[in-house]
């Protein structure tokens, strides 16, 4: 699911193109990719932060992804006051 939004990040307001997608899709496509601890529970990969608009991969622990994840992740994406190039993980 790919969603545009705005967003502050460094500066008032910048464009953000988000791709979301069930963490198992990620993984099952990126095979040789393993947690560095623990079980994955979820991951953010940032692109390009200087692109208008600003790219991010957002993988969720959701077999489908539905409205309210979205929106909810929008929210938190917004809200990420740490937001920088590469990759972010969480493990369980």
């Amino acid at each position: 699911m790919r969603v545009r939004f705005t967003g502050a990040y460094e500066q008032p307001e910048v464009n953000w193109q988000a791709d979301i997608m069930s963490l198992e899709n990620y993984l099952s496509s990126h095979a040789g990719f393993a947690p560095e601890h623990g079980e994955r529970t979820a991951l953010m990969v940032a692109g390009d932060l200087d692109a208008d608009p600003r790219r991010i991969l957002v993988a969720l622990p959701f077999a489908e992804i539905t409205r309210r994840e979205i929106m909810q992740t929008v929210v938190m994406l917004r809200n990420y006051r740490r937001m920088r190039e590469g990759l972010r993980q969480w493990s369980g």
